[in-house]
């Protein structure tokens, strides 16, 4: 794996490490922007779009731009993400807000050097040779549909061997280096399909379907939380040492969460010989369908 590739990996797992352990501390009026103009926190987004309408150049997964005597290699991170979108006002939900700062946080912190949450995020600028920075853009998953998620993949992917598009500001269009995200693991099953096969490294910081464990089918897949299998073994454990349960019943919703959630109670159940009783609800399952399942 090349230099670039490793830098890129090292910063998903930083990026999705304090989106996991910080988002619930960043507010959504949160100042983001440092303090010097030249650290402002679309300073190598706004970089990009200045260098490339000068390069004339196809877009790739990594672009040189020059600011005085210093080249920066920039690439770019887009980032799924459910914003929580109003279906009437189409007002940003408060959790997504927080979501989109605390990642925009993360990349402030990489691109300047900033070491105060993560000391190692430091080495991310210790090639001066590469000057490696980070662009990057958001994709909303509010609505949850993996097809929907994976069409918006394949045109982010779709930018390959096209001219440059340029906007005004600090929009970058490019080919995307890696992927971050999505929360849900419905939907970072799509997107780690078709991300795989383009060879990019996906990482999510909250998709937890054993599913994702096996290399062979998600070889380009990391994340920074444990697989559900953990989570499984510790509420049987439970049901076993404090209730002394001898038989369970698992409501679960059919996606891949549920289905992953949901085997992994049985498999941990049947090592301590817990019978176990599973049934399945469609995803949109009202509590009314729930409660008549059990009858």
């Amino acid at each position: 794996m090349e230099i670039l590739q490793q830098t890129a990996l090292s910063l998903f797992l930083i990026l999705s490490t304090i989106f996991d352990k910080y988002g619930d501390k960043i507010g959504t009026d949160a100042n983001l922007s440092p303090s010097n103009n030249d650290q402002r926190i679309d300073f190598f987004d706004r970089k990009f779009n200045s260098g490339c309408k000068i390069s004339n150049k196809t877009v790739s997964n990594k672009t040189i731009v020059t600011d005085g005597n210093a080249n920066y290699t920039l690439t770019h991170l887009p980032m799924f993400l459910d914003f929580e979108l109003n279906s009437t006002s189409f007002e940003l939900g408060v959790n997504g807000l927080q979501s989109i700062a605390t990642a925009l946080m993360a990349i402030v912190d990489v691109n300047f050097g900033y070491n105060e949450i993560i000391p190692e995020i430091s080495k991310c600028h210790s090639d001066k040779n590469t000057n490696l920075r980070f662009t990057t853009e958001f994709v909303d998953t509010t609505l949850n549909r993996p097809f929907e998620a994976a069409c918006k993949l394949f045109k982010l992917l779709n930018r390959r061997g096209k001219s440059a598009e340029c906007t005004e500001g600090n929009v970058v269009e490019t080919v995307p280096s890696g992927i971050i995200g999505a929360p849900r693991s419905s939907l970072t099953e799509s997107l780690a399909i078709l991300g795989g096969a383009s060879d990019l490294v996906t990482i999510s910081h909250a998709s937890s379907s054993a599913e994702f464990s096996h290399e062979n089918e998600y070889p380009l897949f990391g994340r920074t939380i444990p697989s559900v299998e953990v989570d499984a073994t510790m509420v049987v454990s439970f049901f076993k040492e404090e209730l002394n349960a001898t038989h369970l019943g698992v409501l679960y919703v059919n996606d891949p969460y549920g289905i992953s959630y949901a085997n992994s109670i049985r498999k941990a159940a049947g090592n301590v010989n817990i019978t176990v009783v599973q049934i399945a609800l469609l995803k949109n399952a009202s509590r009314q369908d729930a409660t008549s399942s059990l009858m």
